[in-house]
């Protein structure tokens, strides 16, 4: 996955970004019957969970340029996303990481101001989407929990000395080019349309007229205030500063190519005859190694290197972790079930270590720390009896009283909470 996390003061890039673009993810999602679909140590992940993330990470990949994939490699992805989200959080709870209110407020208004929004439009998107202000709170709450382990983790640990930020300004110098400018007039003789070719014959000689006048000495600046039918006529037809890309191709290209001090023939463009005068050049040249420039690269340095040493971390983590996938159980129903215990072993029910060879495949689905947890039939029979089968059936049971009315959005909520706390 080319997605890279960033890491800021308070939130990771990837999980803000996420944050945001859950308050309008699509409600239509809210209909998918919840199953667990993944158990991230104590922790569950439910089918909507994933559906949820699925419209706003759609977003993140056409924002970045990244090509959308196969709809099941797109949600496969979000999965791990969430968990590895999961693994983030309960490190962070570990290291007794707490958020207070205040910061929560500050984070939630922060996305009403960013979306233009009200605490009462707020409350209305969310109740689409069948979810209540304090659940989002929870989510931004579990967000800036995320931003301060990244934070204690690589922050602490990582300084960046000048010379290697000298050394990184002088390799990628043309990154922070300023491009050459000039300082311009011009005298400009207005083609309207419906113009006949006599008026235009006309136009045309006047502004030779005008040319030859300022080759014989006549100042610039004079010609333009009689002559030029633009509103720069008034301040002696100054336009001022400009770089390539603000201005006509005809203008910019004869402009350019001018030295200080020269006055051009007629330039014609779309909006009439011009005749073009460069006051000064301002070469194109790398911006100065300032403070303000040290300060950005050497965040680039930092950045680059936190996203490495995050991947590593996440990997020890999921190593370290009780994952277990139920995701596609019922496309392998022959494999036996496998589970990636808290010291990494990887073992079959019967509680035998299986076949290296045949980890390596069966861990080959879902990365390396990720092994996908099929179901055979002894296994999907002992589970289901009386564990997460009866708790996706209660969850069904729950979320038809809701459609069909009978109960509201908000006991919904709190059957289902108490529901998934008992795993």
């Amino acid at each position: 996955m080319k997605i890279l996390r960033k890491f800021s003061d308070c939130i990771s890039a990837v999980a803000f970004l996420f944050a945001l673009g859950l308050l309008f993810a699509n409600p239509s999602t809210a209909m998918v019957f919840d199953r667990v679909v993944a158990k991230v140590n104590s922790d569950i992940v439910t089918m909507s969970a994933v559906y949820e993330r699925e419209p706003s990470y759609r977003q993140l990949l056409s924002r970045t340029g990244e090509k959308i994939p196969p709809r099941d490699k797109l949600l496969k992805e979000i999965l791990d996303i969430i968990i590895e989200e999961k693994l983030q959080i309960q490190h962070g709870k570990k290291l007794g990481i707490q958020v207070d209110e205040d910061r929560v407020e500050d984070a939630l208004n922060d996305v009403k101001e960013g979306n233009g929004i009200n605490d009462e439009q707020l409350e209305m998107m969310l109740k689409k989407e069948g979810r209540s202000i304090e659940q989002y709170k929870d989510q931004i709450r579990n967000q800036l929990i995320m931003g301060q382990v990244a934070r204690y983790e690589f922050g602490r640990k990582l300084i960046v000395k000048d010379s290697l930020i000298e050394k990184y300004y002088e390799r990628t110098k043309k990154d922070y080019w300023v491009a050459s400018k000039i300082h311009v007039r011009h005298i400009l003789f207005i083609l309207d349309q419906g113009l006949t070719d006599q008026e235009i014959a006309v136009k045309k000689k006047r502004a030779e007229m005008v040319v030859k006048e300022i080759r014989s000495g006549k100042p610039f600046e004079e010609m333009a205030r009689l002559y030029s039918e633009d509103v720069s006529a008034s301040s002696g037809g100054e336009i001022g500063v400009i770089q390539k890309g603000r201005m006509v191709a005809e203008f910019e290209k004869a402009a350019f190519a001018m030295k200080e001090g020269d006055v051009s023939d007629i330039v014609k463009t779309q909006f009439g005859y011009h005749i073009i005068k460069v006051d000064k050049v301002f070469p194109g040249h790398a911006k100065p190694l300032d403070d303000k420039l040290k300060e950005k690269i050497k965040n680039i340095i930092l950045k680059k290197a936190t996203e490495k040493k995050y991947k590593a971390w996440v990997q020890k983590l999921k190593k370290e972790a009780f994952i277990e996938i139920t995701w596609f159980e019922d496309k392998s129903p022959k494999q036996s079930a496998t589970k990636v215990t808290q010291k990494g072993e990887s073992k079959s029910e019967s509680g035998k270590k299986p076949a290296r060879s045949k980890a390596k495949k069966k861990a080959s689905k879902w990365k390396a720390e990720s092994v996908e947890s099929s179901q055979s039939a002894s296994r999907k029979s002992a589970v289901y009896k009386g564990g997460l089968g009866t708790i996706e059936k209660k969850l069904r049971y729950y979320k038809r009283l809701r459609d069909s009315k009978k109960i509201s959005e908000s006991k919904y909520q709190e059957k289902k909470k108490e529901l998934l706390n008992q795993l």
